[in-house]
């Protein structure tokens, strides 16, 4: 995943999550949590390679580009579950709005603490 094509590898995760929602409907509330602390470390760990590849983020230290990863992909990960509470009734493209949403004011918190 990179900074040029990372909307269109999520939108195709999100295909296929909704293509397959009796599958992940039925998984992930009997996990114990496998789901989603694998799926929450796999997606920290490459927001945390798109935070290093952007500019304006090189002065944060290491700590705070792992832990916002982590804190960007758990609140990615939320919008994902509610979407399948309700049914997946939203589409892909909806819920992937919703995460950029989401994202944005995250960077906005940053950009604010960068000034402070």
């Amino acid at each position: 995943m990179t900074l040029e094509n990372w909307r269109p590898a999520v939108i195709q995760l999100l295909e296929r999550i909704a293509d397959n929602s009796k599958i992940f409907l039925n998984a992930y509330p009997y996990d114990d949590g496998v789901w989603r602390q694998s799926t929450n470390e796999f997606v920290a760990a490459r927001l945390s390679i798109l935070l290093h590849a952007m500019p304006e983020y090189r002065y944060l230290k290491e700590d705070v580009i792992e832990t916002s990863a982590e804190f960007i992909a758990a609140g990615a990960l939320g919008i994902i579950n509610k979407w399948a509470n309700d049914n997946f009734t939203a589409s892909p493209r909806t819920v992937l709005d919703q995460i950029t949403t989401a994202n944005r004011l995250f960077n906005g918190i940053l950009d604010r603490w960068k000034l402070s």
